[in-house]
């Protein structure tokens, strides 16, 4: 169980790996055999990239309390990167930094390069949220040494998510445009959906300030793998970064959401006008005037990404306004 939840983590399916993580607490409810540690902390991270920080602090909890601070094997370095991010997310970027390096050091120490390398891609993008450019590339530089030791596809893709990081943690965006845009060539054949979009994300930053469509367009596929891996946290991470885009991009963050980002009187108007009624009929439902129907129904068209009454009907379905 403990494998298999790696697996799904590594793969991008965050659900999965959850639920291994919670089959696993109700066959043993309280861990005490030390190999059962890493299967906790691997589901720890799972539940912060869906966003359940509580979830991810019980798991921690739990694998601690197998361990302790005892050494065994490679499993308290692995407990001590969970808890790394349970930082991030409830404290600060530079705190887990600080947590997460001397964990991965000791990884690299232990020769367990595989593991190092996904905490060293979580180190390189706290890096990069706390602005330590130092750190971002200290990590893209243990990654691209453990990618030549490897030698597989995988570990140079992570490796290019490292360097398009240190760029970004420098102020140099346009030195990040090119290893994001190798990461994603890379990792498309990977089947590891999650760092895909982390580097679809990573090149949507790039991207911002000199080719905002082009951002758009990367942080929209970022945003819709993240919700195919229930990766909700990098997926709202993703739809703030399109925000930043002005009209564009709060539009494609809005149609990301769906009927979810309508208020209650604009998806009222949405639902009714997918059935074909007319701005006047929609009004005197709702007692309302022709022109407040109106102006609803722009701001719905903007939300959901259609362009007419039309498109709406055509897509009530697919919307779930039908």
């Amino acid at each position: 169980m403990e494998l298999e939840t790696l697996n799904h983590l590594l793969a991008g399916d965050y659900k999965a790996a959850r639920a291994m993580a919670r089959e696993a607490a109700a066959w043993q409810p309280r861990v005490t055999a030390r190999r059962r540690a890493p299967g906790p902390a691997f589901g720890a991270l799972a539940a912060i990239e869906c966003g359940d920080v509580l979830e991810a602090e019980r798991l921690v909890a739990r694998a601690r309390a197998a361990l302790g601070e005892r050494e065994w094997c490679f499993y308290l370095q692995v407990v001590r990167w969970a808890q790394a991010l349970v930082t991030w997310h409830t404290r600060c970027a530079a705190e887990c930094v600080a947590e997460l390096g001397p964990a991965i050091a000791r990884l690299l120490e232990m020769g367990v390069r595989p593991t190092a390398a996904m905490a060293l891609v979580d180190l390189a993008e706290a890096a990069v949220d706390a602005d330590d450019a130092t750190a971002a590339r200290a990590a893209a530089d243990d990654l691209w040494a453990v990618a030549d030791f490897v030698g597989l596809a995988l570990y140079q893709g992570l490796a290019a998510i490292g360097s398009a990081c240190a760029s970004l943690a420098s102020g140099e965006p346009a030195r990040a445009v090119d290893p994001a845009r190798l990461s994603i060539e890379i990792l498309s054949s990977t089947g590891c959906a999650s760092y895909l979009a982390r580097a679809h994300y990573l090149l949507g930053r790039s991207l911002a300030a000199d080719a905002r469509p082009g951002a758009v367009t990367e942080l929209e596929r970022a945003a819709a793998i993240c919700d195919q891996c229930g990766a909700t946290w990098r997926r709202e991470r993703a739809l703030d970064a399109l925000r930043q885009l002005g009209h564009a991009g709060r539009r494609a963050a809005a149609a990301a959401l769906g009927p979810t980002s309508l208020t209650r009187r604009e998806h009222e108007v949405a639902r009714l006008a997918a059935t074909g009624m007319s701005a006047k009929e929609i009004g005197a439902s709702l007692f309302v005037g022709k022109r407040t129907v109106e102006s609803h129904l722009a701001s719905v068209y903007a939300k959901l990404g259609v362009d007419s009454k039309l498109q709406l009907v055509r897509r009530a379905t697919e919307l779930g306004l039908s």
